[in-house]
């Protein structure tokens, strides 16, 4: 699993993240993780019909890695 449960100490807590227009999944896992490789797990977290059409206002998890 690529993703893990932050605990209440950890700085890695899970970003909410409010797309743009222009935004890009793998653009926003490159913002955040420093890796757009990211960009289908975090689809699948967010459980996203098609990470290619992201909605302006609509709001992304980005959860800690493992």
């Amino acid at each position: 699993e690529v993703f893990r449960a932050a605990s209440m100490e950890s700085p890695d807590l899970t970003h909410l993240v409010e797309v743009k227009a222009g935004d890009t999944l793998p653009m926003l896992c490159h913002k955040i993780y420093k890796d757009s490789r990211y960009y289908l797990a975090v689809a699948e977290f967010n459980q996203l019909r098609s990470f290619r059409q992201l909605i302006p206002g609509q709001l992304l998890r980005f959860p800690p890695l493992v």
